[in-house]
């Protein structure tokens, strides 16, 4: 590799990487094995050992290499897979509550079908002006309130008609009621100090809440992006381990 040429904007230790990455995913070096000491590849790309280093040190912060004292720079083993999570996986919130002895209760606020906005389209990986069935809901356990829900659904996945009534249910049972099953879901967990979420609140003095950021898919397209805002300390998950 010409050090002197690269695509677009990226630095130079970018490049290095990037030819390093290639040379990794061509099987170059095998897992465990060093790859060539800093002194060397400075020589080989004629670069500065410190831009090595900084090359090497992207490709350890993605976990494709490791840095073993005494050793040198090893190659990492392959990740191993990881297993689809599907809906399986994703046991119905209101079974969860009435194995706790309660009774669930999830109210719906809003239901609209519209034009998603730049962000919801993006989440979702639709086009721009695309439209999304876009629904609030708050689930209650016995009369306590659990959590807050924003909602952005595909909207081709349901016919011209909505049954409201199918609101009243767990994302689970919705997909299960439309025949759909997710292969895969991404999940960020954040926590949000807010007095803006949620309605019907009789004060607006902000509130702890642990934030679920779900993107479900299927097919290999997102389907649904949930925002859960669980209220902080009310939400409990009991799970069965089998051996």
């Amino acid at each position: 590799m010409n050090a002197a040429h690269g695509a677009g904007r990226l630095t130079l230790p970018d490049r290095l990487a990037q030819d390093l990455r290639r040379r990794l995913a061509e099987g170059e070096w095998a897992p465990g094995q060093a790859i060539p000491a800093e002194t060397a590849l400075a020589a080989a790309y004629s670069v500065s050992r410190n831009t090595i280093r900084e090359a090497i040190s992207r490709l350890v912060t993605e976990g494709q290499l490791r840095i073993q004292r005494g050793v040198g720079t090893l190659v990492s083993p392959p990740a191993p897979p990881q297993a689809p999570m599907g809906m399986g996986h994703f046991e119905s919130l209101t079974d969860s509550i009435r194995q706790q002895g309660r009774t669930p209760r999830i109210v719906l606020h809003k239901l609209e079908r519209r034009t998603g906005t730049l962000a919801e389209t993006h989440k979702l990986g639709l086009p721009a002006g695309s439209r999304v069935l876009y629904t609030e809901r708050a689930v209650y356990s016995d009369d306590e309130l659990l959590s807050y829900g924003y909602d952005r659904y595909v909207d081709d996945l349901f016919g011209p008609q909505v049954d409201e009534s199918l609101f009243s249910l767990s994302f689970v049972d919705i997909f299960e009621r439309l025949g759909v099953r997710t292969d895969r879901t991404h999940v960020e967990y954040h926590a949000v100090y807010s007095g803006t979420v949620g309605w019907d609140r009789p004060s607006q003095k902000p509130q702890l809440y642990v934030l679920l950021d779900r993107v479900h898919y299927a097919a290999g397209r997102a389907i649904f992006h949930a925002q859960t805002y669980c209220v902080e300390g009310r939400n409990h998950i009991y799970t069965t381990t089998t051996r």
